[in-house]
């Protein structure tokens, strides 16, 4: 029994080990990546304390139904770009069973109170959809097959979800980029789960501020035009 204790409290605390051991390269691996990001976007790294608006707890919070803990979102990167403002966010959802790591790009999207939500359909979706569940469609067979809208003005979503730009939202999600697209507090956000610990990934990232961009300035437009009709 003895014998069998001590193995026991061996392997866990190999484990400990390789769980902190892994967590240490993570983060070295992300603070590498993404000094490597910064210097190509010309935007800087910043402190872990500063804040202007772009993290949103509630949003985090909306991503389930559990009750999650949320570790304070960390801007790792943040700057202008052609204009707005950018942040690269990292956040980890707490539970009493296990974290979640989760990144978010936000792009300044000057516009309220309209708000929306894209996302990648799940088989739930598709049942409601088959018992007459009713949702934003853009008339585009494709896209409405694949994305779940849900937005504060139906109309203003429309006008703004143009053919050029819904390709590239395709483009995008058949690159890998499945996590949702989030308009609220004045802010754009593409949210998932992960880290920047892999250079494929921060590749990806990187491919989507222009479509995140896109859509800001999309957004600010077709707020205007709204107003102004």
């Amino acid at each position: 029994m003895g014998y069998f204790l001590f193995i026991v409290v061996g392997v866990f605390g190999c484990l400990m080990v390789l769980n902190m051991g892994f967590t240490i390269w993570s983060r070295i691996a992300e603070m590498r990546y993404l000094s490597a990001l910064a210097h190509r976007l010309e935007i800087e790294m910043v402190p872990a304390h500063q804040d202007d608006g772009a993290f949103d707890r509630s949003a985090a919070e909306g991503t389930s139904d559990v009750l999650f803990d949320i570790t304070r979102g960390v801007d790792l990167l943040a700057g202008d770009w052609r204009g707005q403002r950018l942040h690269f966010i990292r956040y980890d959802l707490n539970s009493t069973n296990f974290s979640t790591p989760r990144v978010e790009l936000a792009v300044r999207a000057r516009v309220q109170p309209f708000t929306f939500s894209l996302r990648r359909k799940t088989i739930r979706w598709k049942l409601l959809e088959l018992v007459g569940a009713r949702e934003v469609r853009v008339d585009d067979p494709e896209f409405d097959r694949r994305w779940h809208v849900h937005t504060s003005n139906p109309g203003l979503f429309l006008a703004l979800m143009l053919p050029e730009l819904r390709a590239k939202i395709d483009r995008a999600a058949d690159a890998g980029a499945v996590g949702e697209y989030r308009l609220n507090h004045g802010w754009m956000r593409y949210i998932e789960q992960g880290r920047f610990d892999s250079p494929k990934r921060v590749t990806r990232y990187e491919g989507l501020v222009e479509v995140m961009w896109e859509l800001a300035m999309a957004v600010e437009m077709a707020a205007k035009n709204n107003v102004a009709s």
